[in-house]
């Protein structure tokens, strides 16, 4: 091994850091063996000052490679280093196939295989232990892009290992004309119901103009559908927030879906039934408070990624720099600019992974308009332009350094689009890229 190879496995592992030119020249100097006093007098330092310079640069490596390094084994832990990378790291494209899978672009839900889904472990465990109690509802909220739907696949594939029968809706799948009209919108929920199970459909025969949609596709149910089923029912509604922008429809619908909910209490065959619905917090902004969808069953509200879960989520990504102390600082400035948000911390670690560009320079011009974040800030920008209230207390938020108050229904909204998080009964920008991006961009909202 070179001491120029040496150096490139430092460079690599304190990217986007390097060491300095004094670091670099003790560095060398020591590969060659020479003493710190022949150092001082070949670079005309004191020798006091070389000293204390190489002895804090062995401290440095010895967070960075999270072992201990001196002046006298550093060459040896230099060699382990590049063994390790040679078995583990070449060639680059190698180590993607073979040691850690290739990422795929993050744009929706995490597959069920995929080795950068990190687990939410609390959220788990209560929706497991809740899915298989008699006539539970699970309510899974975030803002949009915040693993609503990976969860929620992941709570299917737990109802399957029990044996349950499972379907999943996608309100997205359903067309305007059907999300309209409560009847088609019914009619369509209990085909594809029967459809997915595999069984006869019978809409027709249960349909009765005169009681009326909602009774006549509870009948269908009840008479029906789990009648016949001797193993529970999960019922996965996903994208639910579609149906708020046709307001009639959800006042109808919402209501019946609590009445299913409530009769398990009263009658053994609604216990077969077990509903999950997921949707987007981003729908309140136009809803008052008083209508907001639902306030029964379990909610699970999913939280922001942990420093930890970052750290976990970089190892997968094989990420190098991660490693002491220097690698914990990196890792908890990337969390304050991303703020725990799933989706900007995949989009961030995706470009890191492929070298598209370095830690600093995706920290530095994260908040510009041409920025590895644009795409998200201008849809974000776009919705506060389309509520001046919200936009004038965001303002507000962003201008200053320290948490302020603002009125509870703005706080909240603002909560919902995931552009802000409460401290106390005070608020303060969700990340360090909203109070960087907006502050820059106040005139345009």
């Amino acid at each position: 091994m070179t001491v120029d190879e040496a150096l490139e496995i430092i460079d690599v592992a304190l990217a986007p850091q390097r060491l300095n030119a004094l670091q670099e020249l003790i560095f060398k100097q020591c590969w060659k063996g020479l003493t710190y006093q022949d150092i001082a007098a070949l670079a005309g330092y004191d020798n006091d000052y070389i000293r204390r310079v190489g002895s804090q640069l062995w401290l440095e490596l010895t967070d960075l490679f999270a072992e201990k390094v001196t002046k006298s084994n550093f060459r040896s832990v230099l060699r382990q280093q590049s063994h390790n990378s040679d078995t583990q790291n070449t060639p680059d494209t190698e180590y993607c196939q073979k040691s850690n899978p290739i990422p795929d672009f993050p744009s929706s839900s995490v597959p069920l295989e995929s080795p950068f889904y990190i687990k939410r472990n609390l959220a788990e465990k209560r929706s497991y232990e809740t899915v298989v109690r008699p006539g539970s509802l699970i309510r899974i909220k975030a803002p949009k892009k915040w693993g609503k739907t990976s969860l929620l696949l992941r709570i299917i594939v737990y109802a399957e290992s029990q044996n349950f029968n499972t379907v999943r809706l996608n309100f997205n799948q359903a067309d305007q004309s059907i999300l309209m009209s409560l009847d088609k919108l019914l009619r369509w929920i209990c085909l594809n119901l029967t459809n997915q199970l595999q069984i006869q459909s019978k809409v027709d025969e249960f349909w009765d103009r005169d009681l009326g949609s909602k009774v006549s596709c509870t009948n269908y149910f009840r008479r029906y559908i789990l009648s016949q089923l001797s193993d529970p029912l999960v019922i996965a509604l996903d994208d639910l927030d579609r149906l708020f922008e046709y307001s009639q429809t959800a006042q109808d619908f919402l209501p019946m879906l609590r009445y299913w909910h409530e009769e398990a209490n009263n009658f053994e065959v609604w216990k077969k039934l077990r509903l999950i619905v997921a949707h987007s917090t981003e729908a309140y902004i136009p809803l008052n408070l008083s209508q907001s969808p639902f306030n029964v069953g379990l909610p699970i509200q999913l939280q922001a990624l942990t420093v930890d879960q970052v750290q976990e989520l970089a190892d997968r990504y094989a990420c190098t720099w991660t490693k002491g102390k220097s690698g914990r600082t990196k890792i908890s400035c990337l969390c304050d600019l991303c703020g725990g948000h799933p989706y900007l911390l995949n989009l961030a670690f995706y470009h890191l992974f492929h070298k598209d560009l370095s830690l600093q320079e995706l920290i530095d011009d994260a908040p510009i308009p041409t920025g590895l974040f644009s795409s998200h800030l201008s849809n974000q920008l776009f919705t506060l332009q389309q509520h001046p209230e919200l936009a004038r207390h965001f303002k507000e938020i962003v201008s200053v350094e320290q948490p302020i108050s603002i009125p509870y229904v703005s706080a909240y909204k603002l909560e919902s689009l995931g552009l802000i998080r409460f401290e106390k009964d005070q608020v303060v920008p969700m990340c360090e890229l909203y109070r960087r991006y907006f502050r820059n961009c106040t005139s345009q909202f």
